[in-house]
């Protein structure tokens, strides 16, 4: 567990995971910079992006950067799920955007 972006990143780094959940709101960058920035050197990384507000924005904006699942928090349900098909291989974006 990281408790900001750039943890996050050093993480990743030394434990390399099959999924990482990356919450967008992090204290120094947001989760979708440390995503991009993982990407840059891990073009196959699976990374879910979880935040309590999700947007259609953010979810394209997501995509966009190559992040492979995208889920509100909220649903445990969705989390669940989306780590399970990135685990397979698969995208998973199925969360409602709010705006």
């Amino acid at each position: 567990m990281a408790s900001n972006g750039t943890e996050a990143i050093e993480r990743y780094e030394s434990l390399r995971p099959d999924v990482a959940l990356i919450d967008f709101r992090l204290p120094d960058i947001d989760g979708l910079q440390a995503a991009r920035t993982i990407l840059r050197a891990h073009p196959d990384a699976a990374i879910l992006l979880v935040t309590a507000y999700p947007t259609k924005r953010l979810i394209e904006e997501s995509r966009r950067h190559g992040i492979r699942g995208f889920c509100s928090k909220s649903d445990i349900k969705c989390v669940v799920e989306a780590v399970a098909a990135l685990l397979d291989g698969q995208e998973y974006f199925k969360s409602p955007p709010l705006d």
